[in-house]
């Protein structure tokens, strides 16, 4: 199932459950760690931390949050009227938004922040533009580093 589907279709009860599932198939498989690159409504940090009380084995999971990105950021699959809070992506529209975000994640548990870098808008070059600019991009990975996260 695309993302676009599980997004729109797929509660989040069911995609915890899928998450889960995997994360064990991959330990059964002989992964003993695994990185989430992106998640939902805080899934992986979830199933790690029901992982690492003992709850279900798995392997050690390094999580993050949401895919922090602005309109036309590529993780910005939907149209402005759609809203769903467990997208994988979490939408900014403001720098202030966007830091909120990254302390909304730290607080969370995550491990390191997800900044969606990549625009689907072409400037007049041809060239895909960056959802955020070089100065914006710098400000929010500065952040995450004073709070002791990496950015991926």
């Amino acid at each position: 199932m695309a993302e676009e589907d599980m997004d729109i279709y797929g509660p989040i009860k069911s995609r915890a459950l899928r998450t889960l599932v995997n994360a064990q198939s991959m330990f059964g498989a002989g992964y003993t760690g695994v990185i989430d690159g992106g998640c939902s409504g805080r899934i992986a940090l979830a199933v790690r931390n029901a992982i690492n009380s003992g709850m279900f084995p798995g392997p050690r999971m390094i999580c993050s949050g949401g895919f922090l990105t602005t309109r036309l950021g590529a993780p910005d699959l939907y149209p402005n009227w759609f809203h769903n809070p467990y997208s994988l992506r979490e939408l900014v529209t403001t720098m202030d938004g966007a830091i909120e975000s990254i302390r909304a994640q730290v607080e969370d548990g995550v491990d390191f922040i997800k900044l969606g870098f990549d625009g689907r808008q072409r400037n007049f070059k041809g060239a895909l533009a960056g959802c955020f600019t070089e100065d914006e991009s710098k400000r929010l990975i500065a952040k995450c580093h004073r709070l002791g996260k990496w950015v991926r």
